[in-house]
This record gives structure tokens, sequence and C-alpha cells, in this order.
């Protein structure tokens, strides 16, 4: 039991984190053109280059944005939002370790003697439902909506007592949760099936291309195997406490979730997780579009009014204090080699509360053209 309550927890986190995109721009003195792939160029050095993505947009449109395939020919360092070094250095992992270890500190007595009482409420079809309690009629047709649209009484039809069209309000309410993301990544892989005709294995974009930078290393270690350096070198400019500075961050929610363990939170836990990732799925084909057409700015307004996008990029630590930081070492890494840096959208261009990288870059002499 302790176990489906720690992955509760970390599944809020997660909503607040997938769920979410970046802010809108400053419009007031905005120097930086609007788009979302950009050559940045200095006198005396190469050039490099700044792709912004968004969460979600499919890695095969890579080979769609202009100038991208050739330009990963000719560039020598990749940046990165996080590098797979620092995700398996062994102070990234202490940091993980860390948060298991708070999320596992907490009462697990009182979650021992509350838990059956609230399995039960939510599984007692004597009474009326937890949801129709504990949620406004506005909040529970939502619900409603967003349990139809991804039927989620068919995939609940041998977990829940009932039968019918609020089988999903007396079933485990673990389940729910664990529904809602794959769920949506269905319908997104669906829409880029449909519409854009992608087949291809599911990788978002910065994978996608940090896949293939990947493959062009491997076959030039292969052509030459006397050279001891990849072809283009990949760096990850979060620092390895990134996630434990996050984690910090978002203290309040988790205190919230372990010392006021109830089903009524429990119940907001789950609408809330629902209608955000509802409305992503929803928006996925306004986001894309407006992505291809090089509107960045828009890009960014859309995504900021989904469920909970702005209350996790206003916090600094995920936009500001990381663009700040990435800004120590991006201006060096393009002065010795030519860099496609790819990150967050939110991270490239002035959101509101923060500057982006491409601003700082300007005030440091380098020129910004928009590619896309």
């Amino acid at each position: 039991m302790k176990t489906k309550f720690l992955r509760l927890i970390l599944f809020a986190v997660s909503v607040l984190m997938t769920g979410a995109a970046p802010l809108a721009a400053q419009q007031k003195g905005q120097q930086v053109p609007d788009g979302v792939f950009f050559k940045i160029e200095k006198k005396g050095q190469k050039p490099s280059y700044a792709l912004g993505t968004v969460h979600y947009v499919h890695g095969e449109y890579m080979h769609e944005v202009p100038g991208l395939d050739s330009i990963l020919g000719t560039i020598t360092c990749l940046a990165a939002e996080m590098g797979m070094e620092e995700m398996i250095h062994p102070d990234q992992q202490a940091s993980i370790a860390t948060l298991i270890a708070k999320l596992q500190g907490f009462d697990a007595s009182k979650l021992e003697r509350e838990m059956p009482a609230i399995i039960a409420e939510f599984m007692d079809t004597t009474k009326t439902d937890a949801y129709t309690r504990y949620l406004t009629p506005q909040q529970l047709d939502s619900l409603d909506l967003v349990a139809a649209y991804y039927q989620v009484n068919d995939h609940l039809a041998s977990m829940s007592p009932v039968q019918g069209e609020k089988a999903y309000r007396y079933a485990l309410p673990f389940l729910l949760p664990s529904l809602w993301q794959p769920l949506t990544m269905s319908k997104i892989v669906q829409f880029y099936k449909d519409v854009r005709g992608y087949t291809g294995e599911y990788k978002l974009l910065d994978v996608m291309i940090a896949t293939k930078v990947n493959e062009m290393n491997e076959a030039y270690a292969a052509e030459h195997p006397d050279r001891s350096q990849p072809r283009i070198m990949s760096v990850g400019l979060d620092s390895i406490n990134v996630m434990g500075a996050f984690i910090d961050s978002q203290a309040d929610l988790i205190d919230l979730i372990l010392n006021d363990f109830s089903t009524k939170n429990l119940v907001q836990l789950i609408y809330r997780g629902g209608v955000a990732q509802y409305e992503l799925s929803n928006r996925m084909g306004q986001i894309d579009s407006l992505y291809r057409s090089g509107k960045g700015y828009e890009t960014m307004e859309s995504t900021r009014s989904l469920p909970e996008a702005e209350r996790l990029y206003a916090n600094d630590v995920i936009v500001e204090g990381r663009n700040r930081y990435w800004m120590t070492q991006l201006p060096q890494l393009m002065k010795d080699r030519s860099t496609l840096v790819v990150v967050g959208l939110a991270h490239l261009l002035n959101a509101e509360g923060s500057e982006g990288i491409l601003s700082m870059l300007q005030k440091q002499g380098y020129k910004i053209t928009k590619i896309l």
C-alpha cells in the first residue's frame, strides 16, 4: 500500500511537470525575434544555433525543421538541458535517493490507519460517490467528460464494483492517476499518425535529436578508430542537483499531500490530473500548428493556459534560475565549438517573469537571426 501511495505522490508532481508548459512572452521591449529555431553569431566565432522544444512535439518533426539535418553535419557540440552523464552521476542518484527518502519518510502509521477507510469510502456503493461529494457540479461534469473521452470505464470494467457510465467513480482511487498519462500519450501518438503520418517510434524532439547525434558519433568512431573524441560533443547544461532543487521548490505540494491526506484531497488530485492531461491532448493540434509556423510566443501562450502550467513555470528554479546557470556555460561552449542548443522554448524566449537565454546572449554581443 505504501508503494502505491509513493507512486501517487510522484504522479502529483509529474502532473505539474508534464501537463505544464512555457509562459507567455513579455511583449514590451521585445528584441528577440519571434520563432522557435535561431542562428547565433558573434564575430570571430563559428555560428551556433538554438532550437526551442515543446513537450510532446513528435521527434520525427526534426527532419522538417528548415536546415536542421544539414546543420547537424556542421556542429561539433550539442547542448541540451540534461545529458546522460548527469543523469547517472552519483550525486544525481543521491539526489533521487534523497527524494525517495523524503517521500517515504511520512507517517506510515497514519497512512495505515486512514487508508482502509479512504478506500472503503471510494468503493462504497451504498452512498453517494466521493467525487459527487467533493467536486462542484461543474468539476464533476468536467471529470465525466474526461472519463468519457478516455473511455475510462472500459479500462476499469473488471475493476469496479459497479458498471455503466459512473463505474470509474467507485474504482480504486489509485487506478485513475495511473491511467491519465498513458491514455494521453496514446491520443497524442494517434494524432501524429493520423494528421502528420508519423509511424516510426515515438520520441520527443530533443530525444530524437540526441539519438541522431549519437548515431552520427558511432558512425564517426567506426570510420576513425584512432580518434578518442566524438565528432559532436554532448553537454548537459543542468547541474546534477537540479532535480533536488525542483523537488525542494515543490515542498508545499508534497507537504500538503503527506500531512493532509484525505479522500477530499485525493479526489481533487485525480480531478486536476485528469483535466490537465485532457486539455493537453486536446490542444496538441493547436500547439503543433503554431510551433510548425515558427510562432514561438503564441505557442508559449497556448501552453501557458494549460491547467497547472503557470504555477510550475512561475517557479524561479524551473525557468529563471536555470537560464542564468546555463549562461555560465553557453558563451564559452559557443566560443570553442559550433553548438546546437536544444532546450525548452520557454528558456529561449523572454517569458513573463524571466529573461530568455537569447536575450541574455544579445546583451553579450551575439546576433540572433530567426530560421523558423
